[in-house]
């Protein structure tokens, strides 16, 4: 029993709260505040028991014979023991190719962001604080090279 027709859905205005317009075997055309006519499935999930709405598509984009086809597809769906709801979310987010590991995210930061430092590490040797090896007698100094060295010779 179909209860809509393009010309009601036409002429339907919006009213200050969310409005459904019945056509029959769970199809229903919501109508927002704002205007917009989306074609809904209201049925009752087998496991829980609870009621669920699943949008369509919205009117202009899909016509009405559209709709009712699409809604004895999910009448199908349901016959058949299957969640159209969690079907649909499944078709509109891609599982991942691979798996991606916080190691792998961490390599690819610091490959992609990480600053890369020219310079060798200082104070990398406790030998060698002033950039020279322990047993060198030259002392750097304060202006450089000018202080007198201490010898026994």
């Amino acid at each position: 029993m179909s209860a809509l027709t393009n010309r009601l859905i036409e002429r339907a205005k919006p009213q200050a709260t969310t409005k459904f317009m019945a056509d029959g075997d769970g199809l229903y055309l919501r109508i927002e505040p704002n205007g917009t006519k989306t074609f809904c499935y209201r049925y009752t999930e087998a496991a829980t028991g609870k009621r669920k709405l699943l949008a369509i598509a919205p009117f202009p984009a899909m016509a009405l014979p559209q709709a009712r086809e699409r809604a004895a597809d999910i009448r199908q769906m349901l016959v058949a023991g299957r969640d159209p709801m969690r079907e649909a979310h499944a078709a509109r987010v891609p599982k991942p190719e691979t798996s991606v590991t916080v190691r792998a995210l961490a390599e690819e930061w610091k490959a992609r962001y990480a600053r890369v430092r020219y310079k060798p590490a200082r104070h990398a040797d406790p030998d060698d604080r002033h950039g020279r090896a322990f047993g060198d007698r030259k002392s750097p100094g304060r202006r450089g090279n000018r202080t007198p060295h201490l010898t026994g010779d």
